[in-house]
């Protein structure tokens, strides 16, 4: 190593490690005196360094000391990891990250970390194999799932999944080792040129081409052999040399064999998880899924699979809800719109279900006893597959309906184009693994216009289906046609963005104007003023952007109240009006609303439409960034940070508003317009 590649890897060394200093003086980590650990006991050692368990102070509980070395590959992965552990606090199956100690004489630092009395998955597994029934087994996939799946909602991929970087803790799974994870957006081509982790548990797409990025499915082929693994108690290929060789048989379809009694749904599973091709893995959502439905029931001895699936199904219609989400809600002294659930009584509709099965000659029904023996459950079993397939379609049909209106409430009430996609998302995982079963409903139910609209969304996002802007362009324009209006919304978007046809701003202002005077969309009355606002596809036309906005502001738009909000603090299109835009901003921050609550700490700050409280200002800037606020971060390291006093200056103040002007038009899904 040239002394200039030294220095430079010094450097970047000091970068990591300055950042640790920061975190911790300012706060952002919590710190642990070393000397205050007792008891030390070392557990393992690796290239990255070594873990000790100790206990800390007087307290009988144990801790796990990761201490690693001060290169700069290991000091960047610490730093990773760091970063996403502080976001994963909330899942009980990721090992906890409680903060950072130093070890003064050795100018180590170590990670300080929920200590796993039970070791590694490999060693609980050959310690206890034995004693585990599948139940157990059954158990610890579905918690190993779950934990990846919780990743993925966070767009983060963990890349180096087996079973030395699984720990037990109570007999609990506590997913670890987040080094060489990556959010999904920073994941970069210059991390995708070395293979990590062990051979068995790479994906095989990997393993022909070092140049293959790890994704979400890469996890899943490793959730696919640790699966196998808990299934057998063994190491995959323990019987061979982990070499080039197996590699090119992994890659050729190599895998390891079914174990003898294996339940057939179970390995069904993953040797689905581990196809050769990415797209034909199920998501981790779906599996969290199956192995749910797999999962003994607390009260019921359930015999049969497809009887535990039906009843899952049943289950999610009966309990689920339509209930506006707390991030959104009506505003008292504006709208008070009638509950999305009038004259859609779900206990009635599965009753109704429940009924027309009863009547068919090919149902049958028995008696379970639950397991504590309480009271007996009617059950439906042995179903016939007519009747089943009759089931899951009346259940498809109710579930389709359900999605379209809170698709529609959702977007009249403020969600951005991105915020409904990830609704889409939540409410088909929710309604777990039929996403599937509603596009082939939809496909077969091409109708009605809410359902040709509905398929085209499917197409538009990519959910359950491969993302194909033509035909979502060609379902969203036929649905339009038929003059229904959130089709129209949505294919004045496309035209807006180009998406699946040529850019038409003409044709975009055209079916917002539709939508929103002929057919009274409040979403489509939010567009119309946007264009008017900012003459896309329109001429200049003095106020009537006020008049949009405050239409689809009385229908209870949050992002209508927001821009009206502006518009009186600025005196655009009216007079200035800057107490009634005071007003404005604190009904919608008190929503969490968090562009607001940062305009909320600016009036505040300022004095707009109230008296200067710095108090009030900071308060509002600090609920801004902790609800992800770029700028209030900005604005708090400026006015308020204590150590430096930094006071803003004009050029940060311009990047500040720039940045808030495009991540404003990025949030309403309107980035594209010129």
């Amino acid at each position: 190593m040239s002394i200039e590649t030294k220095e430079t890897d010094l450097k970047e060394s000091n970068i990591y490690i300055d950042w640790l200093e920061k975190s911790i003086a300012d706060e952002y980590i919590n710190y642990y005196a070393y000397s205050e650990f007792k008891n030390l006991k070392p557990l393992g050692s690796g290239l990255y360094g070594s873990v000790s368990r100790a206990n800390w102070k007087n307290t009988d509980g144990f801790f796990a000391l990761k201490t690693f070395n001060n290169d700069k590959i290991t000091l960047k992965e610490v730093v990773n990891e760091i970063k996403l552990q502080k976001e994963l606090i909330a899942n009980e199956n990721i090992l906890r990250f409680y903060g950072i100690t130093k070890i003064e004489n050795e100018k180590k630092y170590s990670l300080v970390l929920e200590y796993a009395d039970s070791g590694t998955l490999n060693i609980y597994l050959k310690l206890h194999f034995n004693k585990l029934d599948w139940n157990e087994k059954y158990q610890l996939s579905f918690q190993l799932a779950s934990a990846i799946s919780f990743l993925h909602e966070h767009d983060i991929i963990h890349r180096d999944l087996h079973a030395d970087n699984v720990l037990m803790h109570q007999k609990k799974i506590k997913l670890a080792d987040f080094g060489l994870s990556r959010k999904i957006a920073k994941t970069s081509s210059n991390n995708a040129s070395k293979v990590f982790g062990l051979i068995p548990f790479v994906d095989p797409r990997k393993l022909n081409d070092q140049d293959y990025e790890l994704n979400k499915k890469s996890d899943v082929y490793s959730i696919g052999v640790l699966m196998w693994q808990i299934s057998s108690g063994k190491k995959p290929f323990s019987n061979c040399n982990h070499d080039v060789s197996l590699s090119l048989s992994i890659v050729n379809g190599k895998r390891e064999e079914i174990i003898d009694n294996t339940p057939i749904e179970y390995s069904n599973l993953y040797t689905e998880c581990w196809k050769y091709e990415p797209d034909e893995r199920p998501n981790m959502q779906k599996v969290v899924l199956f192995l749910k439905l797999m999962l003994p029931d607390q009260d019921l001895e359930i015999y049969d699979y497809e009887d535990r699936l039906l009843q899952e199904l049943l289950d999610i219609v009966d309990n689920s809800s339509i209930n506006d989400d707390p991030d959104i809600n009506d505003d008292s002294d504006i709208n008070d719109d009638p509950d999305i659930n009038d004259g859609l009584d779900i206990n009635d509709y599965v009753q109704n279900i429940l009924d027309s099965l009863q009547d068919q000659a090919t149902i049958q029904s028995e008696i379970i006893e639950p397991k504590n023996n309480q009271s007996n459950v009617s059950f439906l079993t042995n179903s016939s597959k007519d009747s089943l397939e009759s089931t899951f379609n009346n259940i498809s049909n109710l579930i389709v309906d359900k999605l379209i209106k809170i698709i529609i409430k959702k977007h009249d009430k403020g969600y951005t184009f991105d915020q409904i996609q990830q609704l889409i998302d939540q409410k088909t995982l929710r309604f777990n693994q039929i996403t599937n079963n509603l596009i082939n409903w939809l496909t077969k139910n091409q109708d009605k216009s809410p359902y040709i609209w509905l398929l085209g969304l499917f197409y538009y996002y990519g959910i359950g289906i491969e993302e194909n802007d033509s035909k979502a362009f060609e379902l969203f324009s036929k649905a339009a046609k038929n003059d229904y209006p959130i089709a129209q919304v949505y294919l004045a978007k496309c035209y807006n963005d180009g998406y699946g046809t040529e850019k038409n701003n003409n044709l975009a202002f055209n079916w917002y104007q539709i939508a929103a005077e002929n057919n009274n969309s409040i979403v489509g009355q939010f567009y119309l003023g946007y264009c008017y606002e900012f003459n896309i596809g329109t001429e200049s036309s003095e106020n009537k952007f006020i008049e949009w906005y405050q239409k689809a502001a009385n229908n209870g738009n949050t992002s209508a109240k927001f821009y009206l909000a502006n518009c009186y603090r600025l005196g655009k299109g009216t007079e200035k009006y800057e107490s009634k835009a005071f007003e404005y901003y604190k009904i919608l921050a008190e929503k969490e609303i968090i562009d607001a609550q940062y305009q909320l700490g600016n009036c505040y700050y300022y004095g707009v439409g109230i008296e200067i409280d710095k108090v009030q200002a900071f308060n509002w800037y600090k609920k801004a960034a902790n609800n992800g606020s770029i700028i209030a971060k900005c604005i708090l390291e400026q006015n308020y940070n204590k150590k430096t006093n930094t006071k803003k200056n004009r050029s940060i103040e311009i990047k500040i508003h720039k940045i808030m002007y495009f991540e404003g038009l990025r949030k309403i899904g309107i980035n594209n317009y010129n």
